[in-house]
């Protein structure tokens, strides 16, 4: 089924980006590095990074204004994004090297992101189609320091969706430290979905507890499942304790989606015996239901070129998947869990429909091959009606590049 591209066409008669290019000399592109183009940039534009030979390598950046940056082939850096205002966002697509995000009450995407993320008060991050790898553990001058987490939240609030996490390992020689979660989140808030977290793993023989898929430390955790959804602790070859899929621990509360699978990390072929850990002060709550997820395949808009989405739920419910080119300020509807993000006064719907028996419904978008939309984000968000209540899914971000 196609959704109609008069959807994208609508808005991007009402709104366009600026567009500033950064390539290498030979692209004919105004700006050789991403910083001077940031600079140059109004609030609103869009930077597309564009391909370089042999490695597409950038030095590291700072984005402290609603500027998206991104490229529709993987460039290698390392960013800082700081002082995002309320109602404002901000955005980096495409990036291979850790992400730092800092002091940002507006909103924060970072989509398709090879490395680390660390969020520090931060209000919402959204971390979307990424493949997020801790830094592993080091010595230096005697001195022992260890691993960090794929993704460390504190005091923030961060959305993760279609995306794989795996806590940066230990070093060998720095007994005991052993490794980082997938997730740690101190005083924070999170929302899961479609999205699969693992503790690090150990070297052969080395003894003592892994990491956990996910630890919770006086925050809240909101698991909702999805296609392929799993906390595991980390895994080791023939000693030890092997991590637990999810820890909570100093008053953190989790709730949890039918589908969202926990497990322990393996000893050898064996899985541990030990895959949750609550303790006294913490609580686990078992929905019991299944939540609306989304995914889009590839994660990226090319001009011409067509989108597959698709959304997962309760058999028989009716779906509705709605777009729009700026996020606005979180909506809550009564009988209706979880949150609209989208902004309302931009929103169109993009289709609706019935999940089927599995619980999946799909369509595909053509994306017009129009040069006014590049540049545009398209935010996207699905609501599940039943006869009696209802449900938000996770929103997910397509960048029209070229």
């Amino acid at each position: 089924m196609f959704a109609a591209p008069l959807a994208l066409a609508v808005l991007g008669s009402a709104l366009s980006a600026g567009v500033i290019y950064v390539g290498p000399v030979s692209s004919g592109a105004p700006f050789q590095q991403i910083q001077p183009a940031i600079d140059a940039a109004q609030a609103g534009d869009v930077v597309i990074v564009l391909p370089s030979q042999p490695t597409s390598a950038y030095p590291g950046f700072t984005l402290a204004k609603p500027v998206f940056v991104v490229a529709a082939t993987p460039f290698f850096s390392g960013a800082t994004i700081t002082g995002i205002a309320a109602g404002s966002t901000a955005g980096v697509s495409g990036m291979i090297g850790p992400l730092s995000v800092e002091n940002c009450a507006g909103n924060v995407i970072a989509q398709r992101i090879g490395g680390r993320v660390r969020a520090t008060n931060a209000a919402r991050v959204h971390v979307l189609d990424s493949t997020l790898i801790g830094i592993q553990g080091y010595k230096v001058g005697g001195v022992c320091y260890d691993a960090e987490p794929a993704l460390l939240a504190d005091s923030s609030g961060v959305w993760v969706a279609n995306s794989t996490l795996h806590g940066g390992p230990h070093t060998s020689d720095c007994f005991p430290l052993l490794g980082a979660p997938g997730i740690r989140a101190t005083n924070s808030s999170l929302y899961i979905a479609r999205t699969k977290s693992t503790g690090a793993d150990a070297v052969v023989g080395f003894a003592g507890k892994l990491p956990n898929g996910l630890t919770a430390t006086r925050s809240t955790v909101k698991y909702v499942g999805g296609p392929g959804s799993l906390l595991m602790g980390g895994s080791m070859a023939n000693a030890g304790s092997p991590g637990v899929g999810l820890g909570l621990e100093d008053q953190s509360l989790a709730f949890l989606g039918a589908d969202a699978y926990y497990a322990a990390g393996f000893v050898g072929p064996n899985p541990g015996p030990v895959s949750l850990l609550v303790d006294a002060t913490s609580q686990l709550v078992q929905l019991g239901s299944f939540f609306p997820t989304l995914a889009s395949t590839p994660p990226i808009a090319k001009l011409g070129t067509t989108v597959s989405v698709a959304a997962s739920g309760t058999s028989g419910d009716l779906v509705f998947t709605f777009v729009a080119l700026q996020l606005g300020p979180d909506l809550a509807i009564p009988d209706i869990d979880g949150v609209a993000v989208l902004a309302p006064a931009s929103a169109v719907l993009f289709d609706s429909g019935a999940f089927d028996a599995s619980g999946a419904h799909g369509f595909q978008v053509a994306v017009p091959n129009d040069t006014a939309l590049l540049g545009l984000v398209a935010f996207t968000q699905s609501v599940e009606l039943s006869p009696s209540t209802g449900a938000f899914s996770n929103p997910i971000a397509l960048p029209i590049v070229p």
